[in-house]
This record gives C-alpha cells, structure tokens and sequence, in this order.
C-alpha cells in the first residue's frame, strides 16, 4: 500500500506537468494532497508538535503573539474532546482550501502549480505542522501586496504569525512598494555584505535577538549545519531565484506579456520580481540553519503560479524563457531528492513520516 502510495504520487506530479489544467486531474491532487497531510499520523516533529497541542490546555492562550490562532483553534478543539489528529487535519484542510482558490485565481495551470508543490515543499507541509497554514497566509499576504492592498497584507501577516511567530518577519516585505527595480539593485550588494558581516565576523551578533526565546536562538542562530551544507542550500536558492528572475526580465520586454489577460498582470510582475531580489538576503542565515529556507517558500509558490503562467502561447517562440522554465523544474526535482537523501534526516525518515504514517495507509 505504501509503495503504492509512492508510485501514485508520482504518477500525480508528471500528469500535473504534462496536463497542466483539467478539472478531474486538479480534484484529485487536491484530495491526495490532503490525504498525506490530514491523515499524517506520525514521524518527524509530529512528538513535538503533538506536545505543544496538548500543552496549550496549561497556558494562558492570550498571553502573546505567538501562535496566538493556534492557541485558540487548539482550545476548542481540546474543549470538544478532540485529539491532535483532528486538530491537524482541520490544519490541513483550511490551509489547503485557502491555497487552492490562490492558485485557481491567478493560474492558468493549476495542476501543473501543484505537481511543483508536491516536489517541493508538500514533504515539509507534512512535516512543520503549524508552518503550513502560515505559509499559506504568507501566500496570500504576497497576493494582496502585489494588489497594493496595504490593510489586507498587514492582516494576512498578523493571521500568519497567528500560526508561527517567525511569519511577522514578512512585513519586511512591505518596503517593496516603495523601492524601485534600480534601487534594489545598488542596495541589495550593500544589505548582503552587512548581513554577512554581521553573521560572520560579528561574535555577539546574536544579542540582535535577544527578544527571541533563548531555545529559538540555540536552535536556528548557531551555525547547525556545515559551511557545506549551507553552501548547497543557498546554492539552490539562489539559482532559484536568478532563473525566475531571467523568465520575469524576458517577458518584460518581450513583446508578448505573460502576465495579460487579468491572471497576472506586467505590474504585479514587477512586485514579484522585488520579492525575489529581496528573497536573496535568506542567503546568508541558511549558513546558520537550512530551516530558513521557508521563509523563502511563499515566494517561491508565487514563482510556480508566475512560471506556469509562463509556459503558453508565444512561450515555445522564446527558446531561452523555455530553458530557463525547463532548468528550474529540473533544479527543483534535483533539490527535492536531494533533501531527502544528504537532509540531517535519511531518506528513509522522510518515506516513514509521509506514507507509513499515514491512517489510510495503515488500514
């Protein structure tokens, strides 16, 4: 049945790939998205986060920002005698809806956006229990900022954070409408250069965070993986971000704009290619721990629905915008084996935390 389930999944993501918009297809990636989501039963951080759910009976739930929506939800659910795998699976099923009318809203190919979505980062959705729903919210802040909606993306933020507390970090985003392609450009040298200063040369640079909790700063600020490691992630990162942006500068000033016709208009365009040049100073902190990468990941499911759009009409005329799509795809598949196989955890975690921890799969 697992292997099953393996098998099914990739049938999934190449159908998605190579169909790209059908109604029946679209329903059943989403529902199979749910299901190892929802129904995760165990593995990876599942201990923790099943701990912090049953701790919130103990706590006072208004106490803070932090998580303050989930301390909420978590409540009720505990006042309606429900365990935590029910407080999951509303987890899921909200944040999946909610990512669903994003990208049926702004793609045209919505089965392709989640065929990527399952290469990367559905494994980590399964794993970063909160983190999901706040990614999610992130999603849609990015949305309203890229519709200059100031109040919606300041409330989408706060909802994030409701989630995960590290979501607020997301209101530096903002700066974006009041920055111009030129100036992020002769800026963005200067902010990386400090930020690797400080990180590296700067013994007592983690006094910056001393609001933190001190376990956050042991955990994410202390140089947890090797200099390797990091170069491999900030690596991937960073082509990630360079391919977007050679697709977003080539269509442009390309006579043909794939962002016409009200799914992603040439002026929201221009925002996501802000938000991506900006996404460079996540760089430097994945030297620290790779966890910083989803910080990236709201960006990056913009990129899908921005990079799928991409890939119609005139797309087959311009033979570079096409490598650079093909290159990406090909850099994501890459980096999502990749994390499997040379991650901190084996391989064998990630298979056992999505599909042997599974309440279907285990029937």
């Amino acid at each position: 049945m697992k292997l099953l389930a393996v098998i099914f999944t990739i049938i999934l993501i190449a159908a998605g790939l190579l169909i790209k918009k059908g109604k029946l297809l679209l329903a059943v990636q989403i529902m199979w998205l749910w299901v190892l989501t929802a129904l995760n039963n165990g593995g990876m951080d599942y201990i923790d986060n099943e701990m912090i759910y049953i701790d919130i009976l103990g706590k006072d739930i208004f106490s803070g920002l932090n998580s303050w929506l989930s301390n909420i939800i978590a409540y009720y659910f505990h006042k309606c005698n429900l365990g935590f795998t029910a407080y999951n699976a509303f987890l899921c099923t909200v944040s999946i809806l909610a990512l669903y009318f994003v990208i049926k809203k702004y793609s045209e190919k919505p089965c392709c956006v989640f065929s990527l979505f399952f290469i990367y980062p559905m494994s980590e959705c399964v794993i970063q229990k909160r983190f999901f729903p706040c990614v999610v919210a992130l999603v849609i802040a990015l949305v309203m900022l890229m519709n200059r909606r100031w109040i919606g993306f300041v409330l989408s933020v706060v909802v994030a954070t409701g989630w995960h507390f590290s979501g607020i970090i997301f209101l530096l985003f903002g700066a974006i409408l009041f920055v111009s392609k030129k100036f992020a450009r002769v800026i963005m040298p200067i902010l990386l250069l400090a930020e690797i200063y400080i990180i590296f040369m700067t013994p007592s640079f983690l006094s910056i965070f001393s609001i933190l909790p001190k376990e956050k700063i042991e955990n994410y600020l202390r140089f947890n993986i090797s200099f390797f490691a990091g170069s491999v992630f900030a690596g991937f990162v960073g082509i990630f971000i360079f391919l977007v942006l050679k697709v977003l500068h080539s269509s442009a000033k390309d006579s043909f704009h794939t962002m016409a016709n009200g799914i992603i208009r040439q002026d929201q365009a221009s925002i996501l290619y802000l938000a991506n040049f900006f996404s460079l100073l996540i760089l430097p902190l994945l030297f620290c721990d790779s966890i910083f990468i989803r910080y990236y990941r709201p960006v990056l499911i913009m990129d899908y629905i921005f990079l799928t759009n991409s890939m119609r009409g005139s797309f087959l005329k311009n033979n570079l915008r096409y490598y650079y799509i093909l290159l990406f795809i090909s850099f994501l598949i890459v980096f999502a084996v990749g994390l499997m196989i040379f991650d901190r955890y084996s391989w064998r975690m990630y298979y056992e935390t999505i599909f042997e921890n599974n309440i279907l799969f285990n029937i």
